[in-house]
């Protein structure tokens, strides 16, 4: 069996807030696990503060864990400090944050951006041109500044500055969010060719169920931190077995189904800053809470080919 190119395990990042009798933790990933295969696109799905971007940033080594482990190609990815992650990983593993414009410096134009990770990297700095083609670019670009091209245009040349070091994992935090609705397919497209054409893996971070169901691939729900359901795309939007996730189902469009289902109670402020509880963190919006679920965390329940469920309700068949 082929060994896994990304292996995360009890990945866990605790902040402290404020000093003294004041201070407070805020829990933003807690005890999530999950692998990432060659060429494999696997989603990080939830709501706003459910932990997903600071899992993106733990696995691109740009923060570090409390706890856990990341391992690629089996060997220790958190050796040393975050911003002194060994050359060989920078280049196995890079990062597309959200805001195209935020993550380009304006003073400098498209072909500094793509140069610069060719140059650093050892590669010829002749394949801007190249890299700029690959996304769907012409070349002639290069000359302009960032503020110059559209946002769709402005992701593609992110994607394109991490492609420059031929990068076995790209890790895209919400890449489509700030874009308009008529871009969105293409860069998403973009991304699945590259897939297809170099085997680029991905850990897809998004809040919208849809676009990770285009994807395809395997999606991992998560919710305050926890990681709470998995399986392939297909599967999970047709058998939903958490709470939670059928919730989050419930908002995304469907021309099939007649009527939405009700829309979760709302999140108790500052609730992913509070102590832990003891049970289910998704005791208190859960239309299926029984006395259990506030006194006992739910084990990982195996539904089988792959799907997987944190829920008693779940694993006592109580499907509401």
């Amino acid at each position: 069996m082929t060994s896994p190119l990304l292996q995360v395990e009890g990945l866990t990042r605790h902040f402290t807030i404020g000093r003294g009798r004041r201070a407070r933790v805020l829990r933003a990933v807690h005890d999530v696990s999950f692998e990432v295969g060659a060429g494999e696109i696997v989603a990080l799905v939830g709501e706003s503060g459910s932990g997903k971007s600071t899992t993106a940033r733990l696995v691109a080594r740009l923060d570090r864990p409390t706890g856990g482990t990341i391992r690629l190609d089996g060997a220790d990815g958190l050796t040393g400090e975050p911003r002194r992650a060994s050359p060989a990983y920078r280049r196995a593993v890079q990062m597309v944050f959200q805001d195209p414009f935020g993550s380009l410096n304006p003073v400098h134009t498209v072909g500094h951006h793509l140069r610069r990770p060719l140059i650093l990297h050892g590669h010829d700095p002749g394949d801007v041109a190249d890299l700029l083609t690959t996304v769907g670019l012409d070349p002639s670009l290069a000359r302009r500044h960032p503020h110059e091209l559209s946002g769709g245009q402005r992701q593609r040349v992110a994607i394109a500055r991490a492609l420059a070091v031929r990068p076995r994992l790209i890790v895209a935090d919400e890449p489509v969010s700030m874009l308009d609705v008529s871009v969105r397919a293409g860069v998403l497209n973009l991304m699945e060719r590259l897939r297809a054409t170099r085997g680029t893996a991905y850990l897809y971070i998004t809040h919208d169920l849809a676009s990770a169901r285009y994807l395809g691939g395997r999606i991992l729900v998560m919710y305050a931190g926890h990681a709470v359901e998995g399986a392939d795309a297909a599967t999970l939007v047709e058998r939903p077995a958490h709470p939670y996730t059928r919730l989050l189902l419930s908002a995304v469009p469907d021309p099939r189904r007649e009527r939405r289902g009700a829309a979760p109670p709302a999140a108790p402020a500052g609730a992913a800053a509070a102590p832990a509880p003891a049970g289910c963190p998704f005791t208190a919006r859960c239309p299926l809470a029984a006395a259990r679920c506030a006194a006992e965390r739910p084990a990982r329940t195996d539904l089988g080919g792959g799907h997987w469920a944190r829920c008693h309700a779940t694993e006592e068949g109580r499907t509401g």
